[in-house]
């Protein structure tokens, strides 16, 4: 019985983006064979050892490109062409690289608005309440001649950041990486911020190869911490009084999980120093 072989190889195609080669196509013919028909083509794949899925073309800078699919069309009962497409599977940075290398991601921000009665002076120090204060006509049928204060309520536009890191990470379950972060803050000062000023808003992922997935994390900060304000409300003016006692009367309440995103994530994202 005739063994299928490799009789020729030659590259017929290749593509280049941003000075990277992301693809190559690779013309095999396979002698040897008998037939025209698909199991005759499934033995030119075979039988010859032509290249197969996930198999690189290496070595050297070619190591990334690797086998994405085989085509195969019959020239005789005797030879077969296969047409190999090599892709390159992970162009972008390594979130899995332990080595020290950068890890740098995107920053982007937006304007949103926000309701308060709380500010900072100058936007440094702790918070401070809103106060304001009226002093009554003489006339007045209820508060004649009085001073009133109250607290005041104002919708501010801050600006909302967001951080996205996209890369290469290497693990089997992308889902548990996932709900280990999307929707908790950070515990630790992350990005050069503070305590529960980050939140993970969203994990993305794609499959490349087997143990290893396209992965992308976005964060959001939020200034005035993720941690939402609970406040006592007079019920006659529904508003909160003054001088309110922190721990009481305001309270900071910390409603999110908080996780150590450098030690979930396995790196610090940084730039060049």
């Amino acid at each position: 019985m005739t063994q299928a072989y490799i009789d020729t190889i030659e590259d017929i195609g290749m593509t280049e983006e941003n000075g990277i080669i992301t693809s190559v196509e690779r013309r095999i013919l396979v002698g040897g064979l008998t037939g025209a028909t698909w199991e005759t083509m499934s033995k030119a794949l075979r039988d010859a050892k032509v290249p197969e899925n996930d198999d690189r073309l290496g070595p050297g800078s070619f190591d990334d490109l690797k086998v994405v699919g085989r085509t195969v069309a019959m020239l005789s009962k005797q030879m077969a062409e296969v047409i190999v497409s090599y892709s390159i599977k992970s162009a972008g940075q390594d979130l899995s690289d332990t080595t020290g290398s950068i890890i740098s991601g995107k920053m982007t921000a937006s304007v949103a608005q926000k309701k308060t009665n709380l500010y900072r002076p100058e936007g440094r120090g702790e918070d401070q309440f809103i106060t304001l204060e009226h002093t009554y006509d003489e006339e007045d049928p209820d508060y004649g001649g009085k001073v009133v204060s109250q607290t005041g309520e104002i919708d501010v536009m801050i600006p909302q950041r967001s951080y996205t890191i996209d890369g290469f990470k290497n693990t089997t379950r992308p889902w548990n990486l996932a709900k280990n972060m999307v929707g908790c803050i950070n515990s630790s000062t992350y990005l050069g911020q503070g305590i529960h000023t980050w939140m993970c808003t969203e994990c993305s992922w794609e499959y490349v190869e087997r143990g290893r997935f396209l992965m992308g994390f976005t964060f959001q900060h939020n200034p005035d911490t993720w941690n939402p304000v609970a406040m006592f409300i007079d019920d006659r003016t529904d508003k909160p009084p003054l001088n309110l006692v922190l721990g009481k009367g305001l309270q900071m309440i910390k409603y999110h999980k908080a996780v150590n995103f450098t030690d979930q994530l396995g790196f610090e994202p940084r730039g060049p120093r």
